[in-house]
């Protein structure tokens, strides 16, 4: 479990995370969701470590994140940021084996664990490119099997967990909901709990079993996309006026429309 307790973050001398409590189980799928500046990058860099806090503490499996050795730490823990640059001209597999780095397996085996994390994120067929040749969108989910291949082995001693910063931000439609997909598996069937920052409501809405909606560094709703996604409170954090709507597949899911009109809110300001 990871837990998150009075967290506040500030950068400079903005307080960017005010007193925030949150746990994430192993076998859930989470999304952070929020306007931009809420806080929802910092949220997940606080939670690996990559922020210094002003005060709370983050807890992984029962003990303080900083007490954890970084290489045991990244046995069970992969972390994709908004931004994962690389200059060199390894090829796709190159790349995805980066990620059994902190393993002590053989090549046999991590050559196996490459070719099924490429085959989960549906890039097997460019394991001998250039990772450099490849155009941005399959670089994300090239990226995406090399934190997956990171985390890949059942037998990890303790939970183990994917904190991904807008994952799906390159993809076009098809790939954006085939991940998805892909990350909501892995949770139920591997017991995997996968922690990510989005911006798609809907898809968000269609793909993950919890959200957490952050406005101004605080937390303003915590729970299933049925529960939280209101229109009372997306209009207000989003500032925009919108209708909800059931999926026409499943009325359990959501299904948020912007009006056309009317985007009035308090916090709009002017961007002609």
């Amino acid at each position: 479990m990871y837990c998150a307790q009075r967290l506040s973050v500030r950068i400079d001398s903005k307080i960017i995370l005010e007193n925030l409590d949150a746990e994430f189980q192993s076998g859930e799928f989470c999304a952070i969701l929020g306007p931009n500046g809420a806080g929802k990058t910092s949220l997940l860099r606080a939670l690996t470590g990559d922020l210094p806090l002003l005060d709370g503490s983050v807890r992984f499996a029962g003990r303080d994140l900083h007490e954890w050795p970084i290489r045991d730490i990244a046995r069970v823990r992969g972390v994709l940021p908004q931004i994962s640059s690389l200059d060199f001209p390894f090829t796709v597999r190159d790349v995805i084996e980066m990620g059994r780095f902190p393993h002590r397996s053989t090549k046999v085996y991590n050559r196996q664990v490459v070719e099924e994390t490429a085959e989960k994120c549906d890039c097997a067929h460019l394991l001998d490119r250039s990772f450099l040749h490849l155009s941005g969108g399959e670089q994300q989910r090239v990226q995406i099997a090399r934190v997956l291949a990171q985390i890949w082995d059942d037998d990890a001693a303790g939970p183990r967990f994917l904190l991904l910063d807008e994952p799906v931000s390159a993809l076009d439609l098809s790939h954006q909901y085939r991940i998805m997909q892909m990350l909501y598996e892995l949770t139920r069937k591997r017991d995997i709990g996968v922690v990510c920052v989005l911006h798609n409501l809907n898809l968000a809405a269609q793909s993950v079993n919890r959200c957490l909606i952050l406005d101004e560094g605080r937390l303003i709703a915590d729970g299933k996309p049925s529960e939280v996604f209101t229109e009372e409170t997306i209009s207000n954090v989003f500032d925009i006026d919108i209708w909800i709507r059931q999926h026409p597949e499943n009325p359990e899911i959501p299904y948020l429309i912007p009006k056309l009109e009317g985007q009035a809110g308090q916090k709009k300001s002017s961007l002609l």
